[in-house]
């Protein structure tokens, strides 16, 4: 039974606003705290799993706030003040990832802390709302609300199942695709985003292998070669300048993703006197990793033509084959799928290996071109029985999706 105010305050739209506003500044607040100077968020490693987290946390905070509807408007500020207090101390005490070495011991802070957070914000809009509109603990307050007794337990088994269950499968999920990136990273020698991927993967799974290497090794090695090569690159070229020293500044620039720097000293060396074909591939891969899919395509067409016009060699078979892999990525960056297509047959064309059989495969499987991707999938397989595992789970999800189709009602 709802006893109605028949005067309610005017400033009631405003003070649900300056109560809105609060808590989401709170919430930004508490991902300010559990920034890393590195940039990773501590206990989360990406905002994605945080908000993740928050979310599904959510209505467990609802309920707990909900159990503590019957006590006064003082202590339920006083409650949601003690569970702020303690997510902020728990975002900003909490120690370096290095003394992480459990899985579940992250997974149970995490979910400790947004539970907290949620928690928090849930009791302290009940509370100042009540103290707005009146306690409604007792029978005197200005808007009393009779409510039906204790949450029933199937609420509490629900709340409990999402808190826990949402963030454990996302962060498995999301941790499979990291470890994935970051492998590629590592084979691409692109060591500072390698870097920031395993200082978040840290936070995902503590005790991962990355191509065999335990994960804390790993990071170790990497941010003792990022040092390096930001070392390097703080240094001047030497006098007079070479092209040697100029490559190799280029290069390790590269390896940084300090792709515009790269670029200045590129630039030169596309045309005039100072000419060098691998200038352009430098060109499209910078561009590519910039996202400018037209200078990038300009860049490795360069590259191909140039290329095309010399002698037969393994020099030539080698650049030209890079340059069609970055035409390649080009027309997807793109969206022209048939270009995409027509560099991948070329290149296997040119050069008929396991990798290049499995690029076209992934190529026609994003396309849904399920029987050319499969086929290359399994060609890929005979030539290299490594590409095996990778060839036999793309065929069966392949088919999985094939069939899927069927049972869609159109």
């Amino acid at each position: 039974m709802i006893q109605n105010d028949p005067s309610p305050r005017p400033t009631s739209k405003l003070l649900g606003l300056v109560i809105a506003i609060t808590i989401v500044a709170y919430l930004l607040g508490l991902r300010a705290c559990s920034q890393e100077p590195t940039k990773e968020l501590r206990w989360f490693g990406r905002e994605d799993l945080l908000v993740t987290s928050l979310l599904a946390a959510l209505p467990l905070g609802l309920v707990l706030a909900h159990r503590l509807r019957s006590i006064s408007v003082g202590g339920k500020v006083a409650i949601a003040g003690l569970a702020i207090s303690l997510s902020w101390a728990m975002a900003i005490l909490s120690p370096p990832p290095a003394a992480i070495d459990s899985f579940l011991k992250v997974s149970s802070f995490r979910i400790l802390l947004a539970t907290c957070a949620t928690f928090g914000s849930c009791l302290l809009l009940s509370g100042v709302q009540g103290w707005f509109v009146g306690d409604g603990a007792g029978q005197g307050g200005r808007n009393s609300i009779k409510t039906s007794g204790p949450n029933p337990t199937w609420l509490w088994v629900l709340s409990l199942t999402m808190a826990i269950g949402l963030p454990l499968a996302y962060c498995h999920s999301a941790g499979d695709a990291l470890q994935a990136n970051l492998e590629k990273s590592l084979d691409d020698q692109r060591f500072s985003l390698a870097q920031k991927q395993c200082h978040q993967l840290v936070w995902f799974r503590p005790n991962a292998l990355v191509s065999d290497t335990p994960l804390t090794s790993l990071r170790e090695r990497i941010n003792e070669r990022v040092q390096q090569l930001t070392l390097a690159v703080s240094q001047p070229l030497p006098t007079p300048v070479t092209m040697g020293a100029i490559g190799t500044r280029i290069t390790q620039l590269v390896q940084l993703d300090r792709n515009e720097e790269a670029l200045r000293l590129i630039r030169p060396m596309m045309t005039g006197r100072n000419f060098h074909p691998i200038a352009l591939d430098y060109y499209g891969l910078c561009q590519q990793r910039l996202e400018n899919a037209d200078e990038s395509m300009r860049g490795y067409q360069r590259s191909f033509q140039h290329w095309e016009r010399q002698p037969n060699g393994p020099a030539k078979a080698e650049a030209m084959a890079s340059a069609l892999k970055g035409i390649a990525y080009a027309a997807r960056q793109s969206g022209n799928r048939r270009m995409e297509e027509d560099a991948y047959l070329a290149l296997i064309q040119m050069r008929p290996t396991a990798e290049n059989h499995f690029l076209l495969a992934t190529c026609y499987k994003e396309h849904q071109k399920s029987t050319l991707a499969a086929q290359h999938a399994n060609r890929a397989a005979e030539l290299d029985p490594q590409y095996g595992p990778q060839a036999q789970s793309m065929v069966s999800q392949l088919s999985r999706d094939h069939f899927s189709c069927f049972l869609v009602s159109r």
